[in-house]
């Protein structure tokens, strides 16, 4: 789920994504592509490479900042991408979508594709 800056004072909240790993090798992030959108044109895009993030461990990456959104459910939208691989040979690739509800943030659709370091792959 992601994360907002619920902090009154801040005038231009943060939305964060944390990202957890929970095998148990480090995860080599190779890449992490965050995209806000608003009414379907893309407003921000952060890229993030290069991060390690241990086991058990969980890495919070920003978004974006915005001083507020449309307030029109559905009209907000972020997409991210994750592609990560282990040095044990594991790998994948995650992507997943948010949108703006009444109440906040809802997860929307996810697609995981995953290799684990025995050769047994997983599409979900």
């Amino acid at each position: 789920d992601l994360k907002i800056d619920d902090d009154p004072h801040i005038f231009t909240p943060s939305i964060w994504l944390p990202v957890k790993n929970v095998g148990k090798t480090p995860a080599f992030i190779a890449s992490i592509i965050c995209e806000y959108y608003l009414w379907d044109d893309l407003i921000t895009s952060e890229t993030y490479r290069n991060q390690i993030v241990p086991p058990n461990d969980v890495l919070h990456f920003k978004i974006v900042s915005i001083k507020q959104t449309s307030g029109d459910p559905g009209a907000d939208r972020i997409s991210v991408a994750i592609t990560y691989s282990t040095h044990l040979k594991g790998s994948g690739i995650i992507k997943h979508e948010f949108g703006r509800v009444a109440s906040g943030w809802e997860n929307l659709k996810s697609e995981y594709t995953i290799a684990l370091s025995t050769g047994e792959k997983y599409p979900m």
